[in-house]
């Protein structure tokens, strides 16, 4: 199948959506990296590792979003980040300096929740992105200001913590940027009590 959209539509291909399609492995990648106009990949519970969705990303330069179920995001940075670092071991200068224009971030749906590390490497590497699902954890994160970098962040939804102690609050009183809605904040309710007063 991809080899015959990549023969047939490659210069005309812009959104792909092969969610859940198991046959679709690693093997596909030469033929999919020919789709250089893509700009949204869905490769959600496809038979891709995550080596290879990190190979999609980086190889694909109008690649800005990997649909909402793209949860694979830091496990495809890491995946960049180690092979730099196995070609760096000749010498070579081994870091993730390449920047890339996804704009949607969505968490794990195999361990949910993220350690500072791969936020700082998403921040680094994403730099626009502008949509943000974030499900927080005191053990991996310290607190919600770990989201500040990302200056383009216009729509978040929020998930754990408490309003204040976790730093929610500053967190929407330095990013005037985003959008809020109500009903994608879910903290501790003691802490959100009439939230609109809070930010506004």
């Amino acid at each position: 199948m991809i080899d015959t959209l990549a023969y047939k539509c490659s210069e005309a291909l812009e959104v792909l959506d092969i969610e859940s399609s198991k046959q679709v492995t690693d093997a596909c990648l030469g033929s999919l990296l020919l789709c250089q106009r893509l700009e949204e990949v869905n490769l959600f519970n496809t038979g891709i590792t995550d080596e290879g969705k990190g190979k999609v990303i980086a190889g694909l330069p109008r690649l800005c979003s990997l649909s909402f179920r793209g949860d694979y995001l830091c496990d495809a940075l890491g995946w960049i980040d180690y092979v730099e670092d196995v070609d760096g071991a000749d010498g070579e200068a081994a870091t993730v300096d390449d920047i890339y224009l996804i704009r949607d971030f969505f968490p794990s749906q195999q361990y949910y929740f993220h350690e500072e590390w791969q936020i700082e490497m998403v921040s680094k590497c994403c730099p626009f992105i502008n949509k943000m699902f974030f499900i927080f954890h005191e053990d991996c994160i310290s607190d919600y200001l770990i989201l500040l970098p990302f200056v383009h962040l216009t729509d978040l939804e929020l998930y754990g913590g408490c309003f204040y102690r976790d730093k929610i609050a500053e967190l929407l009183q330095v990013s005037t940027n985003i959008v809020i809605d109500h009903d994608k904040i879910h903290v501790v309710k003691s802490f959100a009590f009439r939230l609109e007063d809070q930010i506004w």
